[in-house]
């Protein structure tokens, strides 16, 4: 027995006592919860019905309305009724004649002018009811078309404004070559002789000063010649080989199969060996010292250009350079710009480089 607690019943006793009050607080507001529900229920039911019993009676007036305007319109069809035709034998004219000879037939007259001038009157006024009539329908058929059509779809607006014109695509593969064409006559003059090759055979004839005809002038597009120029809008960041750059508008497709253009590397392949004129020109955007580029030419560097700013406010600088150059059959030509994460501006008119065949 001196092991065993004693149990304190004023502790049991509170704590009964206190999840009783919890019990009737949990109770109390599951009822209120309940009486909200059912509140609402009945509010919305109430609303139903309310909205029913006004449409049916705007139903019932309608249905009214137009069954009186169709009444209306049948009379109008129809005739007026009690109407009298003039001439007809009416004793009520000869009775307010007063029985006077000869005054049957002008009274009978002046009753069935005036009886025509009251069937206009009453015309004109069963149109106006008409009319009326008919307004007040169209009124309530549109309010209730208005009511069904809530959340309409709305009339389609004006169209946009053209996009701007996208990048322009990657070059396709290069076509196979096409096969070789006959050889042509040809005409060659040597020492005041010339000779037809189309016939070998054939001895040569001294020409005259008069017979001599002058060589064709070779026209621009037979030249081999190239322009390249930048294929970005606004300044980019630019490290090592420059890559943006597109064939001139006026290139044929003689012209850019002579020069390969690699768009992932920006390297043209020079297809014709020959002397070269080399140009190129890039036009920086960059607050630091130095600025400058250089023409690779078959794997070498051929052509340096350095620039250097005057100050941070006036960062704008272009660098020009040009040469002739011996280019092989095959040699790769690119701009490789020298100094790391400069900011260059590669728009068409201010970036660009160029290849001219001269020999």
């Amino acid at each position: 027995m001196d092991g065993i607690v004693p149990i304190d019943m004023t502790i049991c006793k509170e704590k009964s006592k206190r999840s009783r009050v919890g019990m009737a607080l949990v109770l109390a507001l599951f009822c209120i919860i309940c009486t909200l529900s059912i509140t609402t229920a009945v509010f919305c039911v109430y609303s139903m019905i309310e909205m029913r019993v006004q449409m049916t009676e705007e139903i019932d007036q309608l249905q009214f309305r137009v069954t009186d305007l169709e009444s209306r319109c049948q009379q109008i069809e129809s005739g007026f009724p009690g109407s009298k035709t003039p001439g007809n034998g009416d004793t009520s004219n000869d009775a307010m004649s007063g029985g006077i000879p000869g005054s049957s037939h002008s009274s009978s007259e002046r009753n069935g002018d005036s009886g025509y001038d009251i069937a206009e009157n009453d015309t004109d006024t069963e149109q106006q009811h008409t009319e009326e009539d008919t307004k007040h329908v169209s009124n309530i058929n549109k309010r209730q078309a208005n009511n069904n059509c809530r959340g309409c779809r709305g009339r389609q607006g004006e169209r946009g404004r053209k996009g701007h014109k996208g990048d322009r695509g990657e070059r396709g593969p290069k076509g196979k070559q096409g096969e070789r064409g006959e050889p042509g006559n040809c005409t060659c003059h040597h020492h005041g002789h010339h000779r037809d090759h189309s016939n070998s055979d054939v001895s040569p004839v001294p020409t005259t000063p008069e017979t001599t005809s002058a060589a064709p002038v070779p026209s621009l597009m037979s030249i081999p010649v190239a322009h390249f120029e930048g294929d970005i809008t606004s300044a980019v960041s630019a490290s090592g080989w420059v890559p943006h750059w597109r064939e001139a508008n006026w290139m044929t497709s003689d012209l850019t199969r002579k020069f390969d253009l690699n768009r992932s590397t920006g390297n043209v392949t020079v297809m014709e060996g020959g002397v070269y004129y080399v140009y190129s020109q890039m036009l920086y955007y960059d607050p630091r010292p130095f600025m400058g580029h250089s023409v690779y030419i078959a794997g070498e560097k051929k052509l340096t250009c350095t620039e250097c700013t005057v100050d941070k406010y006036r960062k704008f600088n272009t660098c020009y350079i040009a040469g002739l150059f011996q280019i092989p059959a095959g040699g790769k030509v690119g701009i490789k710009v020298d100094y790391e994460n400069s900011t260059v501006s590669l728009h068409y008119d201010s970036s660009f480089f160029g290849l001219i065949k001269l020999a």
